[in-house]
């Protein structure tokens, strides 16, 4: 399956609330880092690259400045926007504070979610 690049608005704000839905659930974070040379995949349950976050997504994300609550290129450890424009996605793995993150930055998983959804939330009222 290949990860969608520029998802619409309102395909953003539903995958949010998936997460955030799974928060809410006590959904635990796991997370998986493909081993396979030559087909590098990693997913994460609360994160934009799960494969059923990426089932529900249209087109291709990030187009419109949307970015997974865990890329250290737009959210802090704790959540906080850094205020970085969004381009292509590729090598997110690599800026990923789950995959290349500490031990307390994915602790803080479920923190950024939360963030992201509020700040989504305040700019669709």
């Amino acid at each position: 399956m290949t990860r969608p690049l520029y998802q619409t608005d309102e395909s953003y704000r539903r995958t949010l609330c998936e997460l955030d839905r799974r928060v809410d659930a006590a959904v635990p974070l796991e997370y998986y880092d493909c081993e396979d040379i030559g087909a590098k995949n990693t997913e994460c349950t609360l994160g934009l690259c799960h494969d059923s976050i990426k089932d529900m997504q249209d087109g291709m994300y990030r187009d419109k400045g949307h970015a997974c609550p865990h890329d250290k290129r737009f959210f802090t450890a704790e959540g906080q926007p850094t205020g970085a424009a969004p381009g292509l996605p590729s090598g997110c793995f690599f800026h990923c504070h789950i995959f290349q993150g500490t031990k307390q930055e994915r602790q803080l998983a479920q923190q950024r979610v939360r963030v992201a959804v509020a700040a989504m939330k305040g700019g669709a009222s």
